[in-house]
This record gives C-alpha cells, sequence and structure tokens, in this order.
C-alpha cells in the first residue's frame, strides 16, 4: 500500500497520537464481613436480601483509616510496576472522605488539614519524592471518569510522564446507602497512567454533569422523583451523544460493559436510557467489595483481567456513574 492509501485508510498504530495506559491496579482492604450481619447495626433485613439475592455476598471493614488504605494501595501499585516509585511524577488523589473530615465525621482530632498532610507524606515514604500532588473530590461516586480525565490528560500533554491515581475511601455513618442499592465498603485501589505497552489503552472519556441534582434533597428523595429522572435521562442522552461523536458508535456496541456495584434495580435505569442489555453490565467484584464508591469500575475491570476474560486488542467500557455525574470510558487491553 502507498504512503498516501495508508493515510487514506484505517489509522494505522503508528499513525495514532501518543494515547496513555492504565496499569498496576493495586487494593488495599480490610477484612470481609457478610452484609447480613448488617441487620445487628439496624440495617433492613429485607433491602439485605434483596442485595444478597443480587450478588452481593460481602463488604470490607477495615480499621486502617483513608491514609493508611490509600498507602497500602499504592505500595500495591508499586510492586506490580516495572517503573521506579522515583519515576512517578505526579499523584492523583481521588478521595471523598475528605469532605466527611470538613464535617467532622473523621473525630475532632483530625482535621481536614491534618489529613491532608498526612497524605502528602506517603509520597517520600514510598520513594515518590517529586511527584506533584493533587486532588479530585467533587463528583462522588462518578470520581473516576474525571480522575482519570485529569490523570490522563496530565500525561498526554506532556505536563507528567508517569501519574498514580489513588482512591481511598471509608463508610461514613450506616453502610446501608440511603436507597438501598449497595453497601459501603472501606478500601483503596491505585493504578498508574502513563505511556507504555501493557496494561490498557485509554482511547476515550466521555463525561458529563447536572450539578443541581448535588442536594441533600435530590440524593435523599426529598426531591420531586420525576425532576430527577427527567434530568438524568438528559445528562445520560448528553453523554451518549458526546460517546458517539468521539467513537463513532454507541455505548451497547461496545463488547464488554463494566458498570458499578449497585443493585440492579439501580444498574437498570442506567441499562434502559443506554439501551443495554442489563446482563451485560459486569459486576463481578461485588460479591466480595460491595460497594466502593468511584472504584467499582477497577474492581471489576481486574477481576475479569486477572481471570482471563480479557485478550489483547478487546475493547472494555466502563460505566461510572453517580447521581449528578456520568463518564463512558473506553479501554483497550493490549
Amino acid at each position: 500500500m502507498s504512503a498516501s492509501g495508508a493515510s487514506a485508510g484505517t489509522e494505522t498504530r503508528r499513525d495514532r497520537p501518543p494515547c496513555a495506559f492504565l496499569s498496576d491496579i493495586g487494593v488495599s482492604a480490610g477484612r470481609s464481613v457478610a452484609i447480613a450481619e448488617l441487620v445487628q447495626e439496624g440495617a433492613d433485613a429485607s433491602a439485605l436480601r434483596a442485595l444478597e439475592d443480587d450478588g452481593f455476598e460481602a463488604y470490607q471493614q477495615s480499621d486502617e483509616d483513608v491514609v493508611q488504605l490509600a498507602r497500602s494501595a499504592m505500595a500495591a501499585s508499586l510492586a506490580k510496576s516495572s517503573a521506579a516509585p522515583g519515576d512517578v511524577d505526579a499523584v492523583v488523589f481521588g478521595v471523598e472522605s475528605l469532605i466527611d473530615a470538613a464535617k467532622g465525621l473523621a473525630g475532632p482530632e483530625r482535621t481536614l488539614p491534618q489529613i491532608r498532610y498526612e497524605l502528602l507524606a506517603i509520597l517520600p515514604d514510598l520513594g515518590m519524592c517529586r511527584a506533584l500532588p493533587y486532588g479530585n473530590w467533587l463528583l462522588s461516586c462518578a470520581n473516576l471518569g474525571s480522575t482519570l480525565t485529569l490523570a490522563k490528560s496530565l500525561v498526554e500533554s506532556g505536563q507528567h510522564r508517569r501519574v498514580m491515581v489513588v482512591l481511598s475511601e471509608k463508610y461514613r455513618i450506616a453502610r446501608l446507602m440511603d436507597n438501598e442499592a449497595a453497601v459501603f465498603s472501606d478500601l483503596a485501589v491505585c493504578c498508574t497512567i502513563g505511556f507504555g505497552e501493557a496494561g490498557f489503552r485509554i482511547k476515550h472519556i466521555v463525561s458529563t454533569a447536572t450539578p443541581g441534582l448535588a442536594r441533600p434533597d435530590a440524593i435523599l428523595g426529598g426531591e420531586s422523583l420525576g425532576k430527577v429522572l427527567m434530568a438524568t435521562v438528559t445528562a445520560l442522552k448528553r453523554l451518549e451523544d458526546s460517546f458517539m461523536q468521539k467513537t463513532g458508535r454507541r455505548p451497547k456496541d461496545c463488547k464488554t460493559i463494566v458498570g458499578g456495584h449497585f443493585h440492579a434495580r439501580s444498574i437498570g435505569i442506567l441499562a434502559q436510557l443506554l439501551e443495554i442489555d442489563l446482563p451485560r453490565f459486569r459486576r463481578d467484584a461485588r460479591r466480595r467489595f460491595a460497594h466502593a464508591y468511584a472504584a467499582d469500575n477497577l474492581l471489576t475491570l481486574s477481576d475479569i483481567d486477572d481471570g482471563g476474560g480479557l485478550a489483547s486488542g478487546d475493547e472494555i467500557l466502563l460505566v461510572n456513574a453517580g447521581i449528578w455525574a456520568w463518564s463512558l470510558i473506553l479501554l483497550e487491553k493490549v
């Protein structure tokens, strides 16, 4: 084929602009506890049975705080990497539990600035002495999409060469989510974003948000359900249109689709609006980890990959959803 023919045809790997990769997923969790035991803490027994019927078995309970969990996950990720810790030149912390510290839920002796200093102290302790820290936490369970977008952009723009992403969370007041769609776990998940030929190529990320839904009355059910659903329908249509503009395909055309660790009735809303058959949403890791905030998609992705369920060239769509924000993350297994 001539040079002119190659340029007019399908884009070759050599023609592609540099694309960041996701690799070295590390996990830190506590001890596994059967979700049925939450009845002893006042959780609704019928809600727990519904979750068990949907494949949820246990949640993770840890005596470590968000800082200790983050450190353990970062160490686990570094242990998987062929690069030295000193090669990591940026770290993005997507830690929503810092909000709880600001509200006093972390205890009077540990303020938000104190937790910030403790997180920063991890970097030189693990050998990342020149890493520039970033923070991203405004999208709650949808933090993954925005955090990966930031890390991917930092790498592909040349600002940094190797960026570590850290998602670390502790449950708040009650393990059972207010809408009974999931049970919260204590855990941290870490991965590395950079150039390479291992892991997953981050092909595209599209996101959208409806900040007007980021209010307690919308989240806890005080807002009119009809208004919330209409706002969600509009946002997901916008998200699907953005995905089609980027990829030329619809989300349902992707081979493997990974959803969050929510009850099927909640995932069903996404499935219906995106016209994806509900059984296609992979939530494999929900059995062991329950709901891990923004890290659900990475946990199930790791489970599928570790189990041999992905081959080189396979595309995976991560559907990262929250109450007021949503992301579609298209990966390719290398």
